[in-house]
Parts: C-alpha cells; structure tokens; sequence
C-alpha cells in the first residue's frame, strides 16, 4: 500500500492541473446527481495522497465546486406538472431541423430566470412559415411559455404563440451572426464540391451542423460518430495547416499568436459545445507554450480544459460529448503507451539505426508495421473507455468500429486537408470530391449482413464507473512505472 501511495503521489505532484480538474469534475457530479456510483472514483482520488496538504487541496476544490454548481441553478425537481409563465431567455444557438411534423427553427439556450427557477436549459421551437417573421437570436428576450420538464435536466420550453417576444436592452447573442455564417460557409463548400454526399460530409466537417440523418445512420453502424463532433481531432488538423503555412511566412512566435488568432475565430464561428471548448482550450496551451518558449504537458492540459469546460458551464458534465471527448483524450494520454508496449511483444520495436540498415523493401515493411502497431494501440486504448461507456448508454457496440477506426479517421483527415488546399488551389476541389465519395462508399456500400453488434441491455452505472475509475488508475500506475 506504501509503494501504491508514493507512485499516486508522484503522479500527481507532476499533475497537478489533473489532480485539481477531477476534484472540480467529481464535485460538479456530486452536486447536479448525488449518484452513489461516485463514490468509487471520490474514494479513489482522496486514497491517492501522502502529503496532506495536496489532500487538503485537492478536498477544496471538490467542496468549492459543490457549492459553486449548487448556486448556480435551481431546477424544477420531482415529476413536475408543466409549468406556464414569462421567462428571461439568453440563446445560445439557433438551427433549422427538419421533421416528420415540418421544418421548425430551434433555439437553444438558458432560461436565466423562470418561476422560483434559475439557469435552466431549454429549446425552444417556432414553425418555419412563410407568413410569420421568427425572433432574430441577437440578443435576449421576456418570452411567454410553458416549462416541461423532460428528464431531471432536460427541459422544453413551449411559447404561447400569440405574445410577443419582449427583447432585453443592453444584451446580445452571436447565435444569429453564427447561424448565418455557417450557411455561407455550407453553400460555399456545396458549389466547389460537385458530389452532393461529399460536400454535406465536408460541409459538416468544417461547420459542425450535420443534418443528414441517413449519413449519421451510415456512420454509427462503424462507431464512427465521432468524426461528425468537431473536437481535438478537427482542430489539430487546422492547426497543422495552418502552422506549415504561416511559417513559410512568419518566425515561430508570430506564426503561433497569428494561428491563435486563427483557430480562436473559428472556435467563435462553431460555438461552444464541450468537446469544441476543449479542443479549443487544449490547442491555445500548446500554442502558448510555442509563444512563450514554456514546455507543455498534455495532462495538466487536459486538467486545465476540464476546470474551463466545467467554470464556464458546470451542466456539460452531463453531456455525453463532455464525456466521451475527456474520457477518449484521458485514455490516449494513459493507456495507449502500455497498449503499444503490449503489442510490441507481437509487432516488434526497432529503433531507427537498425531500421536503416535494413533492405529497401523490409524499410517499407517496417514502415507499414510500425504504422499498425500504433493504430492498434490507439484503437485499443480509446476502446478500453469507449466501448463499455458505448454499451452503457447506448446497449450496443459495432465490432466493425474496431477495425474501420484504424484508417478511417485518417482518411477523413485527408479529405479535410484537401479542403483547405482548395481554398488556396481550387483545382483540388474536384479531386477532394471524387476521393471524398470513395471514402463514403466504404460506408455506405458496405453490407448490413456485416454489421456485428454487441448487446448489453442491463449494464448498471456502478459498474460503470468502477472499471472506468480502475483502468485509469491501471493506466497511471503504468504511467508512474515508465516515469520512474
């Protein structure tokens, strides 16, 4: 137990961003679901310590985060009957979605104050017609409605239809400019890029907004959901574009505070959904550290987007994009270095003195294998996470999510760069679209008769949370022995 204690205390005095970001993340928890299950990873984090004051500290921030959600809201509790009145609305996003009953526009955002009730999240839909002038999402408004409670943090916000939205003075939203903007950006990708399905992929891609439901069908069949919420992977694909480009251009420093710039106006462009907020924080640390010649470390990053993601909104712990971008980025950070150790034992490692002097053909073949290993690894680690969270929420698992998660991502990255090529040589254009449909054929022409699934119908949220708390745990003593 000693020996256990001084690897967690080694751990967590290199970090400490870390340590801080799961006191905050368990305290928001606690404070919005007084899940039982919790108590495994709060038992867990306060075994973690010898030194008491990191103890002491890291209590602190787990008691000031109870206390800072708990303020925050106050939301209708039980089986609440709906509830009508006028409410103080700040929206947050605006889009047009089309259903079996028509076309409405929705909005997304917060009843700041309703009733008793305060910083409730809520949509709200209004018919798109012809005939009538919808509110513009430029700023706050009073709004007459009635407050349906959908589960014990989802609500709906019906308004009356016959009174007007009463606008607020002195306030404003980027929600309508952001709405617009993304419109330009989607009916700019459709004209350069002659294949319709390619160009609602890419479109998606570069916007966030995926409308297209049969496309979101074809890539849950694979596990492939994913690569339709912009998140870290989206982000560093820009990021490597642009940083090539602007240092043919600029000195190291000035490149990083002008891609700063850059990818800080994209992330004002998508919004702030979770994963897209920690994308963002993560990439602006990297980059700083670029700027200010400091050394980074991609834990303590971590930590840092996870006190940012949940000060700014404490109910994205609730998310399930919030959960699966931490829990997916944790475990490439924790389990894929002894996954590819494990699989070194198959796919042998070769430093690259030896590999140098090996035959043409055997250098091309340790290429390809190292290529693999690392794919494997990587497949493994985020799977390790993903696939019992998958069957948790969602029953079910595709097994061909294993095997297209090695080369999809990457040919989707490749799609993406040829975008923004494009927008320099539009000539690539054409070709982006042909290679573009290529890669949805292997979606969308792959047979159902190969879509094996897992099923688990009953998996309780104590189990949960326990295998997840213990394969970090797992990971960080691994982590703790290569470091030693």
């Amino acid at each position: 137990m000693t020996r256990y204690l001084e690897k967690m205390e080694f751990f967590w005095r290199k970090h400490p961003a870390l340590l801080y970001g799961l006191a905050f993340l368990l305290g928001c928890s606690w404070a919005l679901t007084k899940a039982l299950p919790l108590l495994v990873p709060m038992g867990a984090l306060a075994l973690a310590f010898s030194t008491p004051w990191r103890h002491g500290a890291a209590l602190g921030v787990f008691l000031m985060a109870i206390v800072y959600a708990k303020g925050l809201y106050i939301f209708p509790e039980g089986n609440l009957e709906p509830i009508r009145g006028e409410g103080y609305f700040s929206i947050d996003s605006l889009s047009l979605k089309k259903t079996h009953f028509g076309t409405f526009w929705v909005y997304k955002g917060t009843l700041k104050r309703f009733a008793e009730f305060r910083n409730v999240p809520v949509a709200l839909s209004i018919p798109n017609r012809s005939d009538y002038h919808r509110p513009p999402a430029v700023c706050d408004y009073w709004v007459q409605g009635t407050l349906k409670k959908v589960s014990p943090h989802q609500f709906q916000f019906k308004w009356d239809g016959n009174t007007p939205w009463k606008l607020v003075t002195g306030t404003s939203s980027w929600a309508e400019k952001r709405y617009h903007a993304k419109q330009v950006v989607a009916a700019l990708i459709h004209r350069q890029i002659d294949n319709p399905r390619s160009a609602t992929l890419l479109a998606g891609l570069a916007t966030g907004d995926f409308d297209d439901t049969h496309m979101q069908y074809q890539f849950g069949r694979f596990g492939l959901q994913h690569i339709m919420a912009i998140s870290g992977f989206h982000f560093s694909i820009l990021a490597a574009f642009f940083s090539f480009t602007l240092q043919l251009f600029f000195e190291r420093k000035w490149s990083s505070a002008l891609l700063i710039a850059l990818l800080s106006t994209y992330f004002l462009f998508l919004g702030t959904a979770p994963s897209i907020l920690r994308a963002w924080i993560s990439i602006l640390i990297v980059l700083g550290g670029y700027l200010f010649e400091k050394k980074g470390n991609g834990l303590n990053s971590l930590g840092i987007g996870l006190l940012a993601v949940l000060i700014y909104n404490p109910l994205y712990v609730l998310s399930l994009g919030f959960q699966f971008s931490f829990a997916a980025t944790a475990a490439i950070f924790l389990l894929y270095p002894p996954c590819e150790e494990f699989l070194a034992l198959f796919l042998q490692k070769r430093n690259l003195q030896r590999a140098l002097k090996m035959p043409l053909l055997d250098q091309h073949g340790f290429i390809l294998l190292t290529g693999l290993r690392k794919g494997l690894a990587l497949t493994l680690a985020v799977n390790l996470v993903a696939l019992p969270m998958m069957l948790f929420y969602f029953q079910k698992f595709p097994l061909l999510s294993l095997f297209y998660n090695l080369f999809f991502p990457f040919l989707i990255s490749v799609a993406m760069l040829l975008l923004l090529v494009g927008l320099m040589c539009p000539w690539i254009h054409p070709l982006n679209s042909w290679f573009t449909e290529k890669v949805l054929d292997l979606t969308y022409n792959m047979p159902k008769s190969f879509d094996y699934t897992i099923w688990w119908n009953d998996l309780g949220a104590q189990w949960i949370v326990a295998y997840v708390t213990g394969i970090f745990l797992l990971g960080i003593w691994a982590s703790k022995t290569r470091e030693r």
